[in-house]
């Protein structure tokens, strides 16, 4: 028959950030026999900081894969804009850290608007948690990931960083999400 579940967690001893967990439920005689339900705790949530939406940094789109590189659009995200100086890139930058569904994401770059960080190689297909931790602010989005999802960068309509290609050239492109 139906029931209530209640579940409870506590802050003590964590710091500010977010928290997942997967709750498996089984009984027997019904189908399925068993489903799992994403948990997301966050520890340290703030009005000051929020989370809008993400989109695929090359194409915008809302399908998203491992090792993609996307932007987090939101306010009071970071302090002045940084770009990362360094390969491969950081965990932190300006005293910004983020995750994805609990694994630390490299940052390319952050602004109080907009950060442009790499959905970890880690993260499993199905349902994910992006976190962002902003000096102990911290604001949660959650979405679903994808086995691929692929971008192509282009600059004013044309494949990046060259425009135009000769027979027999080889033509770079840079793509995210395959």
């Amino acid at each position: 028959g139906n029931t209530t579940l209640q579940l409870s967690a506590s802050a003590a001893g964590l710091s500010n950030g977010v928290y997942n967990a997967i709750l498996s439920i089984q009984a027997q005689g019904v189908l399925p026999q068993s489903i799992q339900v994403p948990v997301t705790f966050v520890v340290g949530a703030s009005p000051n900081i929020s989370i809008g939406g993400i989109g695929n940094a090359a194409s915008g789109s809302q399908t998203f894969a491992p090792g993609q590189l996307i932007a987090v659009y939101g306010s009071n995200l970071a302090a002045p804009f940084q770009i990362a100086a360094i390969q491969p890139l950081p965990l932190t930058l300006g005293g910004v850290s983020a995750t994805v569904s609990g694994v630390a994401a490299p940052l390319y770059f952050v602004s109080p608007g907009q950060i442009n960080l790499q959905i970890p190689y880690e993260t499993s297909v199905g349902p994910a948690v992006l976190g962002v931790n902003n000096g102990g602010q911290v604001a949660a989005f959650s979405f679903t990931v994808a086995p691929t999802a692929p971008g192509i960068f282009a600059s004013n309509g044309s494949l990046g960083p060259y425009a135009t290609g000769q027979p027999g050239q080889t033509v770079v492109a840079f793509v995210t999400g395959d």
